[in-house]
């Protein structure tokens, strides 16, 4: 179905869309090229000098980024270090997040289901039941 627009309406509403990882990507590569311009243009390094510490520059920037959008939504860091291919962090996986939310709405199903049997069996009982 469409609407007056002629997009589909499916398509309009992404819930929590990937805005703020593709931000990441472009301020990196907004940081790298500045970079690259201001160490090859005004300091004078060299062209094989400067693009590494330009790449650097914009990767660490879109990493982050990255980091902080992460944990802006809410997610928690699991586990964080040094490894020999160099620095990682790791966030809780969502299944484990949603496990607990199933943990807690089947004790309050749980509860709820106790209530409502001893309710039915005070209304029962006081009925002649």
């Amino acid at each position: 179905m469409t609407d007056q627009s002629g997009e589909d309406e499916g398509k309009q509403e992404q819930p929590r869309g990937r805005w703020p990882e593709r931000l990441a990507v472009v301020v990196g590569t907004v940081i790298a090229v500045a970079s690259f311009l201001y160490m090859a243009w005004w300091r004078g390094l060299d062209l094989y000098l400067a693009l590494p510490g330009a790449l650097l520059a914009g990767v660490l920037t879109m990493v982050g980024l990255a980091v902080a959008a992460q944990l802006w939504r809410g997610r928690r860091v699991e586990q964080a270090g040094l490894t020999p291919t160099g620095p990682q962090v790791g966030f809780e996986q969502l299944t484990e997040a949603v496990g607990h939310v199933n943990e807690r709405t089947n004790e309050h199903v749980a509860t709820i289901n106790k209530r409502l049997y001893d309710l039915e069996q005070a209304v029962f009982k006081n009925n002649g039941g």
